[in-house]
């Protein structure tokens, strides 16, 4: 019998639009405008809730400038 229990993996930190622009250095409505031109990915739960990983929204935009992360 293995009694070894398996370590979870963390959940991705998720960010609302606030935390993600003091992230990035952006206004607010800068990062809002941004997510609705389709430059970085969203999750949206019901009608007014937005909510960012910074992981994938980093490597969305790094993406779309063509730098490749080193």
């Amino acid at each position: 019998m293995n009694t070894e229990q398996a370590t979870p993996l963390p959940a991705p930190a998720l960010l609302n639009i606030k935390e993600l622009a003091h992230a990035l250095r952006l206004h607010p409505t800068t990062v809002r405008t941004l997510y609705k031109a389709g430059r970085f990915p969203g999750l949206k739960f019901g009608y007014r809730t937005l909510r960012f990983d910074l992981a994938v929204v980093l490597d969305a935009l790094r993406k779309e400038s063509g730098t490749a992360a080193r």
